[in-house]
């Protein structure tokens, strides 16, 4: 699920960012291209509910690398907003919406360093035998 969630996130960025820099998810190369972003799921857990019910947390990160140093922070602060915007909700591949929260950023050196979770409800599915022979009697009325 982690990873549907960071195609989603790709896609939002893309349709954001796609024409003016790269987008890289888990990994960086060496030879960074400057402007560019960086996705990566920084924490995840689950926590269980009644009825087989599982609360998923699931906190990523983007990072933003600004092309001038010199105007780095007015930068970040508008890919920023983009980020606002386009992160607020994503969509899967299968069209499942997924809502942010917990929504924050902050500019560290130089990079915004962009924060964003995606909790969602799982569900276990009880496995149940299925019967191999059902015997049924019948008396009829009249």
């Amino acid at each position: 699920m982690i990873h549907a969630i960071m195609e989603a996130m790709g896609i939002a960025l893309d349709a954001q960012f796609g024409d003016t820099c790269a987008i890289y998810a888990e990994e960086v190369p060496q030879n960074l291209e400057r402007p560019c972003l960086f996705l990566s799921c920084i924490h995840a857990d689950s926590e269980v509910y009644p009825s087989h019910r599982h609360r998923r947390r699931n906190q990523f990160a983007v990072q933003y690398f600004p092309a001038e140093d010199d105007r780095a922070r007015q930068e970040c602060l508008d890919a920023a907003e983009r980020m606002l915007q386009c992160l607020e909700t994503v969509r899967t591949v299968d069209r499942t919406p997924y809502l942010g929260t917990d929504i924050h950023y902050e500019i560290k050196d130089g990079v915004l360093h962009f924060f964003v979770n995606y909790n969602f409800f799982t569900r276990k599915r009880a496995a149940y035998d299925r019967m191999e022979y059902m015997r049924q009697s019948f008396k009829q009325k009249g």
